[in-house]
């Protein structure tokens, strides 16, 4: 299903993916990113015990932000909640910006009963 979305979003020149690949021939890193409303989504992320040692995500980041340089585009990491990943973030300037959120749960009243049990 993510294969389809990518490649649907990739023909339309909205998804582009980013790779570290090592003198040796492995992916150590590689990352996805959508496009939409001048802003880059950091979607996914994949490493390799090798790339996290060597930084390969940081390569990715940089490499990214170096390419897209000069255009009228903000890079979104989509947030954490985990405190060292929000650190991470931050260390390529991110900024916490809260998105507004609704949940509504339609639930019958007695499968809501049943869930609080």
């Amino acid at each position: 299903m993510f294969s389809k979305l990518y490649e649907a979003l990739h023909q339309r020149g909205m998804a582009k993916s980013y790779g570290v690949i090592a003198a040796d021939g492995n992916l150590h890193a590689s990352c996805i990113f959508f496009f939409s409303h001048n802003r880059a989504y950091y979607i996914l992320v994949g490493n390799d015990p090798a790339g996290k040692l060597t930084g390969a995500s940081h390569t990715l980041i940089d490499a990214f932000i170096r390419h897209q340089s000069g255009k009228n585009l903000l890079l979104d990491f989509e947030g954490s909640d985990i405190p060292g990943l929000a650190r991470y973030y931050s260390g390529f300037g991110a900024i916490n910006q809260p998105y507004p959120a609704w949940q509504s749960n339609r639930l019958p009243f007695f499968l809501k009963w049943l869930k609080k049990i």
